[in-house]
């Protein structure tokens, strides 16, 4: 999440930059495809298969209780 919050913020503020990330954003795509590459290494164990199952269900229910929080706020406003 943090690699694609971090794609977002330089595509929305590209001369906003304290610091310059090297090989921006070679580096940034690099990392989500080791992301993805280990997801898919995940499904080749039974062990991992069944932790990435439990990571997927979490990352939904902490996005399913973003959405009623912003929900909520929206109505109270």
């Amino acid at each position: 999440m943090m690699i694609l919050a971090h794609l977002k913020y330089k595509r929305l503020n590209p001369d906003a930059h304290l610091f310059k990330m090297p090989l921006f954003p070679w580096t940034d795509y690099l990392v989500l495809a080791f992301l993805a590459l280990t997801v898919v290494v995940m499904f080749f164990s039974a062990s991992t298969l069944i932790a990435l199952i439990f990571a997927v269900i979490w990352v939904i229910g902490i996005y399913g209780l973003r959405r009623v929080q912003q929900g909520l706020k929206q109505r109270q406003s």
